[in-house]
C-alpha cells in the first residue's frame, strides 16, 4: 500500500462517500421503520447504521489528515480493526434481505387470495 499522502487522501475518501451514503440512507429506513412502514426491519438496520458509523469514524481515525500528513497511516491495522463492523453490516444485510423478501411473499400471497386488494391503475 503506497504511503504518498495523495493516495491516502484519495483512499480516505473513496471509504468516506459510500459509507456516509449508507449511513445517511439507513437513517431513512430506520424512520420508516419507525414510523411503521418496515415491520421488523429495526434491528437489522439499526446494526447496519451503528456499523457504518464505527467504520466511518476508524475511517476518519486512521486516515484523518494529521496522520497522513505526519506519515503514521497504519493500513493493515485499519484493515483489521474494520472486519468486525464490517462483517456485522454484511450479516445484517443478508437478515434484512430475507425479511424483505418474507415480507415480499406475504403480500403477494394475500394479493392473490383476495385478502388484499391490487392497487388500482390509472387509465388514460
Amino acid at each position: 500500500m503506497s504511503t504518498d499522502p495523495a493516495a491516502l487522501s484519495h483512499l480516505r475518501h473513496e471509504l468516506r462517500t459510500p459509507l456516509n451514503h449508507i449511513i445517511g440512507y439507513s437513517e431513512m429506513l430506520l424512520e420508516d421503520a419507525a414510523d411503521g412502514r418496515a415491520t421488523g426491519l429495526e434491528p437489522g438496520l439499526r446494526t447496519v447504521h451503528e456499523n457504518a458509523q464505527r467504520l466511518l469514524a476508524l475511517v476518519n481515525d486512521f486516515l484523518g489528515r494529521a496522520r497522513v500528513d505526519a506519515g503514521e497511516v497504519d493500513v493493515p491495522r485499519l484493515s483489521a480493526e474494520a472486519s468486525t463492523p464490517l462483517d456485522a453490516i454484511v450479516t445484517a444485510l443478508e437478515a434484512v434481505k430475507l425479511q424483505v423478501h418474507g415480507l415480499e411473499q406475504t403480500a403477494r400471497a394475500m394479493t392473490s387470495s383476495g385478502l388484499r386488494q391490487q392497487p388500482r391503475r390509472c387509465t388514460p
